[in-house]
């Protein structure tokens, strides 16, 4: 895997909400839309790491199609994301 000190901070990863570039080869932020996991991809990242909850109004329809359309693969951890106040 390449270096991701400056794809890691293009304008394409940093417009993602809660963007956060924790190494050269670790980001976390909040759910991207569809066009922003693949601009993650083209960075050169290559797991996704899901922790919504399952029925979270921000979840993308088919987010594992899109992230392995893209190349990279996906691990989805549902329910362990912050809960929603009652």
């Amino acid at each position: 895997m390449r270096s991701m000190s400056t794809a890691a901070d293009s304008p394409h990863l940093t417009g993602i909400f809660n963007f956060q570039r924790l190494s050269d080869s670790i980001i976390t932020s909040g759910q991207p839309d569809e066009g922003q996991l693949a601009a993650v991809a083209r960075a050169g990242f290559e797991v996704v790491v899901n922790l919504a909850l399952h029925d979270d109004l921000y979840s993308l329809r088919n987010e594992r199609d899109t992230v392995e359309a893209w190349g990279c693969s996906t691990s989805t951890f549902r329910g362990l994301g912050a809960a929603h106040p009652g």
